[in-house]
């Protein structure tokens, strides 16, 4: 049977009824002077019996549905419009009054006596109640904050329900406005009075809002910078991962994914975090073990190929620099040298799309673009698409593979870029020439400075360009830097480096400047969070870098301090989040 719901119109004073009939009995007594009769219990004594005895109130519910249908066995008949039309409390006063009326006790034509005797607008409801209008259901919400309560309990009990034409899913529930359980029990009372079932109210519900029937969508995932903040936050559920996996190399392939000795040996330190952060981000309803283990394989995708026979010691990520040493990787008697890799974010210059994250690889020119397409392959889950451009005279010559021509091959440029578009942002991207392989974790990327990039000093007198493995310092006088060595000729300056310095002559209004440049290469410390600048070349003395500056960000590089000076960009990149791809 449906459960039913029943609202009142008016404002029953139950408290007040009860000690009318209380001083009324008393009053009778005085005026007989009757003491044969035992009195009933006073209004006191009668309401605490009722608070002691809850379950002799919920037998005068019964008493009072079993009327229903009972043919007026009891000397009273309820019929369904006049059940519904009760307020909730009222088998508790009518209990009360039966206390007070009845001292000999009494049987359940008393009890329904009793109601009446409470109630006696019993007798005029024949009919189902009228419906209001919309100013009378507004004020009626108002002045009953409990019902509206009780929808709102109505649409999370159906949550899952299978029966009757609405089911209410988490999602549409959870995309709910915070006062929808008002309005909807506003539009109930206008369509339906006081009389429904549970199915009605849902009903109602998606009379209000039509557009939940469109939501089916799961909830998302973390965005990064989330699962980043839950998992530091977290260690002991990080741990936990860590557990799943070595649980994983003896239970027989329960969780769906089984380890190896030989593969649990080759991950890295930190791999149950970076699993733990990918689950966060794509896992939103929870997992389990097996959506654990399968978190790590997204991340790791190349322990499929570990086998018993390769070395148990985990192979040790490269430190992601913005021009790392250079590695070179064989096939046959042919070399590829990989002198750097960036990320680039969209809209950062060299970017040409503006919704894409953009992995770019630069390495030196002894080969053709179409060769590296043809030999190398760059994956994550699954093989990232090659990034098609059409390329302007005034940017960046980047050819892609169809518009080779035999003259763009023989070009005599040092080092050649290639793009592709990122399928996310945690898992390594691994660029492959038969058993060589680089691997790029992307988040180790996003500690350092960006790759192209452009700030200005709160004073606007000085400037900074990040441009791939080049910084370019920006003064209004004529400078001696230790370190910094002034451009002869801006022509050598890169198409982008000079968008960059147009673009802080405009942000600043000041069209002269002096520029100067240096050649980095940057290192991320752990412990401290900074960024340790040094110029590539080493220093003939020490035979190590010269230090250049500390770098450090609170704000993903929107802002950032370089050698102690503070800076802001001149690129929004907070709206992009590190989830847009």
């Amino acid at each position: 049977m449906k459960a039913k719901i029943f609202f009142a119109l008016f404002t029953l004073l139950s408290p007040m009824a009860g000690q009318v009939l209380n001083e009324t009995t008393q009053i009778n007594a005085q005026d007989t002077g009757e003491t044969t009769t035992p009195e009933g219990m006073t209004y006191d004594e009668a309401v605490a019996h009722a608070d002691a005895n809850p379950d002799q109130v919920a037998g005068f519910d019964q008493i009072f549905r079993d009327s229903i249908t009972n043919n007026n066995a009891y000397g009273y008949s309820l019929t369904q419009s006049q059940y519904d039309w009760l307020p909730d409390d009222a088998a508790y006063w009518a209990f009360v009054h039966h206390s007070q009326v009845n001292p000999t006790g009494g049987d359940p034509g008393t009890a329904l006596g009793a109601l009446f005797e409470v109630f006696p607008d019993l007798e005029t409801v024949d009919e189902p109640p009228t419906t209001m209008t919309y100013e009378e259901a507004v004020a009626h919400a108002d002045m009953n904050p409990n019902h509206v309560e009780r929808f709102d309990e109505i649409f999370r009990d159906w949550i899952g329900h299978q029966e009757g034409r609405f089911n209410l899913t988490q999602a549409q529930y959870d995309w709910l406005p915070d006062d929808a359980a008002y309005w909807t029990y506003v539009h109930f009372l206008q369509t339906m009075g006081y009389s429904g079932d549970t199915a009605s109210v849902i009903e109602a519900l998606f009379e209000v809002y039509p557009e939940l029937e469109t939501i089916t969508e799961e909830p998302e995932g973390m965005t990064y910078d989330e699962a980043i903040a839950y998992a530091d936050a977290n260690p002991d559920m990080v741990d936990g991962f860590w557990q799943i996996f070595r649980d994983s190399m003896t239970n027989d392939g329960i969780y769906g994914y089984t380890l190896t000795q030989a593969q649990y040996d080759w991950l890295p330190e930190d791999a149950a975090y970076w699993a733990f952060v990918h689950h966060s981000q794509v896992n939103p309803m929870g997992g389990d073990p097996g959506t654990a283990l399968a978190a790590l394989f997204e991340v790791y995708p190349e322990l499929e190929s570990v086998t018993a026979e390769e070395s148990t010691e985990p192979e040790e990520d490269q430190t992601i620099n913005e021009n790392p040493p250079a590695d070179s990787m064989t096939i046959n008697e042919t070399e590829y040298i990989v002198d750097s890799y960036y990320i680039l974010r969209p809209g950062e210059a060299g970017n040409q799309s503006e919704d894409q994250y953009m992995f770019v690889v630069e390495f030196e020119d002894e080969h053709t673009l179409q060769e590296w397409y043809d030999n190398v392959e760059v994956s994550q889950t699954q093989l990232l698409n090659q990034a098609e451009y059409v390329v302007e005279e005034e940017e960046l010559e980047i050819v892609a593979p169809n518009e080779v021509t035999e003259e763009e091959e023989s070009d005599t440029e040092e080092t050649q870029f290639v793009y592709y578009e990122l399928t996310d942002l945690t898992t390594p991207v691994l660029m492959s020439l038969e058993d060589q392989a680089i691997k790029v974790n992307p988040n180790e990327v996003f500690n350092l400075p960006p790759a192209s990039a452009a700030y200005l000093n709160q004073g606007n007198v000085q400037g900074l360009i990040y441009d791939y493995g080049t910084v370019y310092g920006l003064t209004q006088g004529e400078v001696n830097a230790e370190v910094f060595e002034p451009v002869a000729d801006e022509s050598t300056i890169s198409p982008e480096a000079t968008k960059l310095i147009d673009e802080i002559k405009a942000q600043s209004g000041i069209e002269a400047w002096y520029v100067y440049e240096i050649d980095v290469d940057y290192e991320y410390d752990y412990e401290t969070a900074d960024v340790l600048a040094t110029e590539d070349l080493e220093d003939d003395d020490t035979n190590e870098p010269a230090e250049i500056a500390v770098i450090s960000t609170e704000s993903d590089w929107q802002d950032m301090t370089f050698d102690g000076v503070d800076y802001f960009g001149l690129h929004d990149w907070t709206q992009l989040g590190l989830e847009e791809n």
